[in-house]
């Protein structure tokens, strides 16, 4: 009869337990708070994609782990990536003034339209690597901002 009261027992405790873990974890994630200044117009979305590694930043944003298309009220935008878990990430931003979902490029590659990055690189022939524009986010959270250029 003991025995079955302590196995009893343990099913209600191992639902508790997973629960404290699960809020554990969601406790260590935190906000990216995100803002992009300099649009020159309010035509189309701000993009603004989140990168975990430098694989196929910032041209190949399908390989973003998250992205978020916002209107253009003014001249800036605020993005908040809610539950980011510490580490390291780099933020790219596109100003999809024509609405087609992408960066449009000219001649060599060249952006059309308006761009940005974390940390701000001023690349003029290249576009930045992941190196350039990677930041660290904590349990605490994040702001960045990052200026558009055209």
């Amino acid at each position: 009869m003991r025995r079955r009261n302590i196995s009893v027992s343990c099913y209600r405790i191992w639902p508790a337990l997973a629960g404290l873990v699960a809020l554990a974890g969601a406790a260590c994630a935190a906000d990216l708070t995100v803002k992009v200044t300099g649009f020159h117009n309010q035509k189309g979305n701000a993009i603004v994609y989140l990168w975990t590694a430098a694989d196929g930043f910032p041209s190949k944003t399908e390989k973003a782990s998250a992205q978020k298309s916002v209107p253009i009220p003014g001249d800036s935008v605020t993005v908040v990536f809610n539950d980011v878990a510490p580490g390291t990430y780099a933020v790219s931003v596109t100003h999809d003034e024509n609405g087609n979902g992408k960066m449009d490029t000219g001649f060599m590659g060249k952006p059309k339209e308006g761009y940005g990055a974390s940390n701000n690189p001023q690349n003029k022939l290249s576009a930045p690597s992941f190196d350039q524009c990677k930041f660290s986010v904590d349990q605490g959270g994040k702001s960045i901002d990052i200026a558009l250029r055209y």
